[in-house]
């Protein structure tokens, strides 16, 4: 799939001021855009061009926004899974890769024990 700005709305990635997380991805009414939002703060990992490219365009818009996996649907790990998979994967920094198993394989236990209720 080609990544276009046309999917995104207003055609930019939006800046808000937030502490809760990096990178947000939500949607306008009937899922015709879906609005990605960043802070620019980042704790766990560097921002790299590839690291960056990484979580925003295949974590967020392809994952969240064009896969629709979430915590709602209990496979957010999926977005995970898609950036180890990505081109991107062997050039962003060990500190990222590290990040990314990590928080897969906290998503993938959160679903497992779901699904065993």
């Amino acid at each position: 799939m080609t990544f276009s700005l046309k999917t995104i709305e207003g055609g930019k990635i939006h800046y808000r001021e937030s502490e809760s997380s990096t990178w947000n991805t939500e949607y306008s009414e009937h899922r015709k855009y879906i609005k990605i939002s960043g802070n620019g703060k980042t704790t766990s990992y560097e921002n790299t061009v590839e690291n960056t490219v990484s979580s925003v365009l295949v974590h967020e818009w392809y994952g969240h926004g064009i896969k629709y996996v979430s915590d709602e649907y209990n496979n957010h790990s999926k977005a995970y899974e898609y950036v180890q998979k990505s081109p991107f994967w062997n050039k962003t920094t060990d500190k990222y890769k590290e990040f990314v198993l990590r928080q897969y394989n906290i998503y993938k236990n959160k679903e497992n024990e779901k699904r065993k209720k």
